[in-house]
């Protein structure tokens, strides 16, 4: 549904009927991609479509690499990074096609939360920090942090990027700080955010 004038119009149908599934919003194209999740049956989706707003109709992608998709999208320029349970691929939002990294992910897969820092995918588990090179997929740190998120490890609700930090937003309304250059937890002040009346 679209909010216009205060007014809650109803968009048009998706070309697949899914639940679960992540969305980015490309304020260039003025589109919204959708990725993934799950059909009527619970069956994984390889699917990928995307509502552009000027014309008022959606359309289908190209199948994705993979239909396990984790965590929030992570977007760099035209480019948009999707982190599955073993694997990140990306999409192109100039060419809509998907494809494979050479980034290894941790198995088990242990992170909460993907962002793009200095030309580095950047990532926070229970107890690690992982940065990745994204020209070579090279693990280039892997730092290991005892107690690291101070909050039950969690998948994080998203992650802003303000500077040297990113702010992990978590689903208990707090989050958690993390210096991105050291890998660092830094005190959050334990803010919690009020409700909008």
């Amino acid at each position: 549904m679209l909010i216009d004038d205060n007014r809650i119009v109803p968009l048009a149908e998706m070309v697949h009927r899914r639940a679960g599934h992540w969305a980015v919003y490309d304020e260039v194209t003025i589109s919204v991609y959708v990725f993934g999740g799950s059909d009527e049956k619970y069956q994984l989706l390889h699917s990928a479509e995307t509502y552009d707003f000027i014309q008022g109709k959606w359309k289908e992608l190209p199948s994705m690499c993979q239909a396990n998709i984790v965590l929030p999208p992570c977007q760099h320029g035209r480019v948009i990074y999707l982190v599955g349970y073993s694997a990140v691929e990306t999409f192109g939002l100039l060419s809509h096609t998907f494809a494979a990294t050479n980034i290894q992910l941790p198995s088990p897969m242990d992170l909460a939360y993907i962002v793009i820092h200095e030309g580095l995918l950047c990532g926070t588990g229970s107890l690690h920090y992982y940065q990745w090179e994204l020209t070579s997929g090279q693990l280039v740190t892997q730092k290991s942090q005892y107690n690291y998120m101070h909050h039950v490890p969690v998948r994080a609700m998203s992650a802003i990027v303000m500077g040297s930090q990113v702010y992990v937003f978590l689903s208990d309304d707090r989050f958690d700080c993390i210096n991105l250059n050291s890998g660092n937890q830094e005190d959050s002040n334990e803010l919690r955010f009020g409700k909008v009346a």
